[in-house]
């Protein structure tokens, strides 16, 4: 004999609609680097004066300083550079969530906040040159997302 679940609405013919393993990948992917962009970009914010007093008493820690002129380089962006990545990497969060539940709005979200990483990229540190690595990788990404768009409602 079957229980009976108060939960369940009989009505609903519709059946769940399972997630491919390949969009699976895409989102969990997608969600990791993500959230380490937000963490990371929400440092920078948070420190961004710290680091660049530190950049110019030229404080580096011997183990970062490799990095010096990468971390000029970012440093001289601007504070509104972090925020705005930070932002843009949490709505790319939210986009590839309505992913994961199979909601199409999802890719638009995300392929919106790709475009606006690229364009914050371009506008605070490349002035001349395109960001072709960051082009290449968000199309990448978009365009592998668009082959499971036929999955999602």
């Amino acid at each position: 004999m079957q229980q009976f679940d108060s939960n369940k609405d009989f009505n609903n013919n519709e059946r769940p609609v399972l997630r491919p393993y390949f969009l699976t990948l895409l989102c969990v992917l997608t969600l990791i680097s993500s959230c380490l962009s937000v963490f990371s970009y929400s440092f920078y914010s948070i420190n961004f004066n710290m680091l660049q007093e530190m950049l110019k008493a030229n404080q580096i820690p011997v183990q970062l300083s490799w990095m010096k002129d990468s971390m000029e380089m970012l440093l001289n962006a601007g504070i509104g550079f972090f925020i705005l990545s930070a932002i843009f990497n949490l709505s790319a969060i939210i986009g590839a969530l309505f992913m994961w539940n199979m909601k199409r709005i999802g890719f638009h979200i995300y392929t919106i906040s790709q475009i606006l990483l690229i364009i914050t990229t371009q506008y605070y540190i490349y002035h001349q040159s395109l960001p072709w690595a960051e082009i290449l990788g968000s199309g990448l990404y978009v365009g592998l997302y668009g082959t499971q768009l036929r999955f999602m409602r």
